[in-house]
């Protein structure tokens, strides 16, 4: 008994950092091709359970469907959950994201509804139909009240009986295309690297990384001229300043604007530049935020290169968008130390397609969990340059659910429930842009993972009698070594 109790004792000293919300319920919504094929899917599922997790693996043998794809298997998989989500907190999908051809589908929201005029059509993406990924954890009400088969539609769908916003299940995504089973299993095995690591190993999880650059400069004009010099930097500094000093520990690294006419106006380590952002990340980060225009393969930096006319505005010819990022740098950044990111940048999130930044960054072990939008987005009103005033939760955008998730995760909670329980906190839903970035900012990755996660010891069979005093192991199992907005002004 007394070996019993030595053993239980050595294995909350290695359980991670508790998590301070949700329960321990853990759904993976997949396909039989998925759960019959991978063989990393199982390790995940095993690590989970060490922590405590009931897992049950969901497919269309179970929420039916076989044979329909896109809006029709998500219909499918919605009402499976309504109907059995009691005793689960979490759901993890793995499955192809595309609304209309999907076998895992996101849906596409329409807030403003159809036949209405779309300002990003030139562009190749939509600006009005949104995919989401909270229809499936919204679950308490009906997405089309009018039965129209238009999704989360103004106002008619958020009467009583429709969307609230609120999350019942905390819902995280992996992307899988064309059932592409090695690229999922690389992709898990970096989770599963990532929950075994050895504890002394996630120092760099307390690293941050703010490689932010300007959106649009006084004078600049798309859709409307913009009249202030803008750069998500502000965002940064004002969690440098009002966050940061109730984490200890914590060490940051800044990549500001420093060419042009107009750099950053914050002292910053590095100057911004592609090449710094991937050397400077490949040396191992837990938290990053980055800022600047985005498309679904890349980010842009903003750059003032001249006052040709001397007339103090930035305007188009003048202004020039060099990368900041793109979806093929995370291969070059993955050093077996994945990072957190939230990415104030539009369309990154964009996986309805294969090959987005989220995606590829995921897949190749750069970023293990990914805030990112589907569409067009906006910043918050918040006004960051004024250090002291407090959070904007009147909007809500990437910059500042970013500011909470960082503070949250640092605490110590489930990022999927952190980012969900954000979602239904933070925008009023009455204020212009605030329903269609509640659709459009989406979690990837495990919903059910902390900063904090680290290898759990194994337990091992009592074989001695209750005299023997000997002390229990206290050996963990090894590491895995495998290894702003942007705004309807502009796209790229």
């Amino acid at each position: 008994m007394k070996r019993m109790i030595m053993l239980l004792a050595v294995l909350l000293v290695a359980l991670p950092l508790a998590a301070v919300d949700g329960g321990k319920g853990l759904l993976i919504v997949t396909t039989d091709h998925i759960k019959n094929g991978s063989a990393v899917l199982g390790d995940l599922i095993a690590e989970k359970e060490k922590r405590g997790f009931t897992v049950r693996v969901v497919t269309e043998s179970d929420y039916g469907g076989a044979d329909e794809k896109g809006p029709a298997r998500a219909a499918k998989i919605r009402e499976w959950l309504v109907a059995n989500r009691a005793g689960y907190d979490f759901a993890l999908f793995l499955g192809d994201p595309s609304p209309k051809l999907g076998d895992v589908p996101m849906v596409l929201g329409q807030p403003l509804g159809d036949g209405v005029s779309d300002p990003c059509g030139d562009t190749g993406y939509s600006c009005v139909k949104i995919p989401t990924d909270l229809y499936y954890g919204d679950l308490s009400g009906s997405w089309d009240l009018n039965e129209d088969g238009i999704l989360a539609q103004l106002p008619v769908d958020m009467g009583e009986g429709g969307i609230d916003f609120g999350s019942e299940l905390a819902i995280g995504r992996i992307p899988v295309y064309f059932g592409d089973l090695d690229e999922l299993d690389t992709l898990l095995s970096h989770i599963v690297g990532y929950m075994r690591m050895a504890e002394e190993a996630t120092a760099y999880r307390k690293k941050m990384l703010f490689p932010l650059s300007f959106i649009w400069f006084d004078g600049y004009k798309v859709f409307q001229t913009m009249h202030e010099n803008k750069e998500t930097a502000e965002t940064a500094e004002w969690f440098i300043h009002n966050i940061l000093p109730s984490h200890s520990g914590v060490t940051y690294t800044r990549l500001y604007e420093a060419e042009g006419h107009y750099p950053s106006r914050f002292e910053h380590e590095l100057a911004l530049t592609q090449e710094n952002l991937k050397a400077e990340w490949k040396k191992g980060y837990g938290m990053v935020l980055w800022g600047g225009h985005g498309m679904p393969t890349g980010v842009a930096r903003t750059v003032w290169r001249e006052d040709t006319n001397g007339n103090d505005l930035g305007e188009n010819d003048e202004v020039d968008s060099p990368l900041m990022i793109d979806a093929d740098d995370g291969a070059d950044i993955a050093s077996g130390q994945p990072s957190f990111v939230v990415a104030i940048s539009c369309l990154v999130g964009f996986t309805s397609d294969p090959g987005s930044i989220t995606h590829r960054f995921m897949a190749d072990g750069a970023a293990v969990g990914i805030i990112s939008a589907s569409s067009v987005t906006d910043p918050s009103a918040m006004k960051w340059l004024e250090q002291d005033a407090p959070l904007d939760t009147s909007t809500f955008a990437e910059d500042n659910t970013a500011v909470l998730f960082f503070d949250r995760i640092l605490k110590g909670g489930y990022a999927g429930r952190i980012f969900a329980d954000l979602r239904d906190e933070l925008g009023d839903e009455t204020v212009f842009r605030v329903i269609d970035h509640k659709l459009m900012l989406n979690y990837f990755g495990d919903p059910s993972l902390t900063l904090y996660d680290h290898a759990v010891a194994e337990e091992v069979p009592d074989t001695d009698d209750t005299t023997d005093d000997s002390p229990a192991s206290d050996d963990t199992a090894p590491a895995d070594d495998t290894s702003g907005g942007c705004g309807l002004v502009r796209l790229w």
